[in-house]
């Protein structure tokens, strides 16, 4: 897993080059994060990583947020396959330096964590079953 700068653009290409799987991790907190989203999935798809590799997560959904899930997908063009929501948890487990999973397993974001890692574990393997690439690629966004 490596996690890709957005500001790095040479190096983030390269890195989709030897990945067989991508999770790119949207802001859901203004119009500008989510269109520098949709211009990352336009370079992962130019790397040929097929979509059902590329999982699309939103960070930090909030009900009453000023963007709408209608707004997320006409700027990204499509759905996330994950929402992580605002949960003050997060906060608490990275001032106290715990990871989120094992501070409050039961807490909302840490449960939608644990289905994300399960899934790319679940791509990792059936990429490697076929012979695809050389690795697993992270963004945050």
């Amino acid at each position: 897993v490596l996690d890709c700068p957005a500001s790095d653009w040479e190096l983030t290409r390269y890195a989709f080059t030897r990945c067989h799987c991508a999770t790119v991790i949207a802001t859901y907190e203004d119009i500008s994060s989510l269109r520098n989203t949709a211009v990352l999935l336009q370079a992962v798809g130019e790397q040929a990583i097929p979509d059902e590799r590329i999982l699309l997560i939103a960070n930090r959904v909030r009900r009453g947020n000023a963007l709408t899930a209608d707004d997320f997908e006409r700027v990204i063009g499509r759905r996330p396959d994950f929402e992580i929501p605002w949960d003050e948890a997060v906060l608490a487990a990275a001032n106290e330096g715990i990871p989120l999973v094992m501070r409050t397993a039961g807490s909302p974001a840490a449960r939608v964590i644990q289905r994300i890692a399960d899934r790319m574990l679940e791509l990792a393997h059936s990429a490697s079953q076929a012979g695809a690439g050389q690795g697993g690629v992270s963004h945050g966004g």
